[in-house]
């Protein structure tokens, strides 16, 4: 029998919190699902360990890969999907137990190519406070005027005939679920926002976003390169806002020295030809990140004229 659900459960070597994950699965008020849980080349008993945490419950369907990262694993999971929708939960992560029934009763009463919530980190045991969904019309543009943790992918639920042949990049270490959400919300007719905390995101420190590699910032760097091509042409005021905001984002992640000076000019070289492709310049900064852009192209040693001093006749925006 078909599930109605299928739920993509990437895998690679960490255990800790696995138990969680696994068990908020188990806990789902909605049955008809399925899980397939996808080792990305673990050497560890990582298979073997799931296999033992789910053998009381067929549902869950433990499969090997070699390692190929991530984005990888989930396009797999993707390619094996079943459901009529589908969901992505980390490893470290949760849902909380109506997360699916949730969801899907929203998507189907209003028809919506995804439904979504929003996460918390404090506690893994919490009870959401009643909200009443929303129903967006204009799914990108609506997405370019919030958080960028908007974009994550764990916390909807995506009609699978919507997303179609959609995959995720995987040469956007880091970045792959930004570009996948927004080239699935450009397609989208409508989605259906519930304001309610229904997934549990936990914060370490070994997370990607959190150590930040240099890979992680060029990554970065191509998404908000590749994002114009994306957005309809009705938002690209929206869009123009988002990419001096992901731009200073970057800026502020990799000051501070943390990096070789090599990768810090790279960086600058990059963060110039995005503004430059998008008719930006530095003067559309306000003053505050103005002044951190200056500091971080002393700290790099980079002196170009393109990078600074500023245009004196330019209108520098004082918000932040």
């Amino acid at each position: 029998m078909t599930p109605r659900v299928s739920i993509i459960l990437p895998l690679y070597r960490v255990k800790t919190y696995l138990p969680e994950a696994i068990a908020s699965v188990k806990a789902q008020t909605f049955r008809d699902w399925e899980c397939l849980c996808l080792d990305d080349g673990s050497d560890n008993g990582m298979a073997a360990f799931v296999r033992e945490l789910t053998r009381d419950d067929a549902r869950f369907a433990v499969r090997e890969f070699p390692n190929a990262g991530v984005a990888a694993t989930r396009n797999r999971g993707l390619d094996l999907a079943r459901g009529d929708y589908v969901a992505f939960l980390d490893q470290d992560d949760a849902f909380h137990p109506r997360f699916l029934e949730t969801l899907v009763r929203e998507i189907e009463r209003t028809g919506a190519d995804c439904a979504m919530t929003r996460f918390q980190s404090e506690a893994i045991t919490w009870e959401p406070a009643p909200a009443h969904p929303r129903v967006i019309d204009n799914p990108c543009g609506w997405l370019l005027t919030q958080s960028q943790l908007m974009v994550s992918i764990w916390t909807k639920l995506w009609r699978r005939s919507a997303l179609g042949g959609l995959r995720f990049d995987t040469t956007l270490f880091g970045s792959d679920d930004a570009l996948f959400t927004f080239t699935a919300f450009a397609r989208s007719r409508k989605i259906v926002f519930i304001p309610s905390a229904y997934h549990f995101y936990r914060r370490h420190s070994s997370a990607v976003s959190v150590q930040a590699p240099p890979r992680y910032l060029f990554a970065q760097l191509r998404f908000l390169r590749k994002l114009p091509a994306i957005v309809p042409p009705r938002d690209k005021k929206k869009l123009k806002r988002y990419l001096l905001k992901g731009l200073s984002d970057v800026v502020k992640c990799s000051g501070g020295g943390r990096y070789p000076q090599h990768v810090q000019r790279a960086v600058v070289k990059w963060i110039l030809v995005i503004l430059r492709r998008n008719h930006l310049s530095i003067c559309d900064w306000s003053f505050r990140k103005l002044l951190r852009w200056r500091q971080y192209c002393q700290t790099c040693a980079f002196t170009s004229k393109r990078a600074w001093p500023l245009n004196p006749n330019a209108t520098v925006h004082t918000e932040d």
